[in-house]
């Protein structure tokens, strides 16, 4: 009995808020964005089974890239274009700041001495993006912060002073 009265008025807000015509707008979407990959692949292989094995390797490379991000949280949104990036190095914890910059990329292609393309292993480390350096106390939500180093100096950094040791 209350399975079926939930079932109606979830049925009954989906159609409030317009949801079919959600769906088929996300619908119309995802086969638009699969168009153009296809036509992406398309322009550096042929054939059928190739450009299906390609494609199918690009979406499941972006899901699992995207599921670890999700499950693992060492990346986390800021704002817009703002992330902050976490990760460990001879067991210490190194947090940086960075901002990506929309637009292309820098490197368009890579070839190796057998003109073998190697595009995909140089791109990532030439991505527009920005370290964020200038840091200030606001930006770890505190009016004052007030720091000693293990040279035994002691500094004092007010709200929208950066933070520079």
């Amino acid at each position: 009995m209350y399975i079926e009265v939930g079932f109606l008025i979830l049925t009954g807000f989906f159609i409030y808020l317009d949801g079919f015509g959600i769906v088929n707008n996300q619908v119309k979407y995802q086969i638009q964005r699969a168009k153009q990959l296809k036509s992406l692949v398309k322009s550096r292989h042929t054939g059928f089974c190739k450009i299906t094995y390609v494609m199918t390797k690009i979406v499941a490379q972006s899901l699992l890239y995207t599921f670890v991000q999700k499950v693992n949280k060492s990346v986390v949104k800021l704002d817009k274009n703002k992330y902050k990036v976490s990760f460990i190095i001879n067991h210490r914890i190194h947090t940086i700041v960075i901002e990506a910059k929309k637009g292309p990329d820098s490197l368009i292609g890579a070839y190796d001495e057998n003109d073998n393309d190697i595009t995909f292993k140089l791109v990532p480390y030439f991505r527009n993006i920005k370290i964020q350096k200038n840091l200030t106390p606001s930006f770890f939500n505190c009016d004052k912060i007030s720091i000693e180093t293990g040279y035994g100096e002691s500094f004092e950094f007010n709200n929208d002073s950066s933070i520079e040791i």
